[in-house]
């Protein structure tokens, strides 16, 4: 099996394990796809998404910003970044982040 079928089968696995509410499964499976895809934008913003599901922003926040690196113009993860922000009080970061985040897509 090819590395990119297998990366695409782990990160389907991993969303329907969260899906299903089994967020440390997921968080599992999406470490050890990191591993060998390190730059995996769509694993790192679902670890991002796990973190605020729990809620635990800070680690929220340091996936989200790891994401927004590879995908910096993602209007989708700009909302989900500035939610985790608001979240621990830092209004006015969200506020920047979300007036961004519209500014790509006005929909949101």
């Amino acid at each position: 099996m090819q590395t990119e079928e297998l990366v695409k089968i782990k990160l389907q696995y991993a969303f329907h394990a969260y899906e299903l509410g089994e967020l440390n499964k997921a968080n599992s499976i999406l470490n050890e796809l990191l591993r060998f895809s390190p730059g995996n934008a769509d694993a790192i913003h679902l670890l991002a998404i796990i973190y605020a599901t729990q809620g635990n922003h800070q680690f929220a926040i340091k996936y989200y910003e790891k994401t927004l690196k590879l995908c910096p113009n993602d209007a989708s993860i700009l909302s989900n970044f500035g939610t985790s922000l608001s979240e621990l009080g830092r209004n006015n970061e969200a506020l920047k982040v979300f007036q961004k985040a519209l500014k790509i897509d006005s929909i949101l």
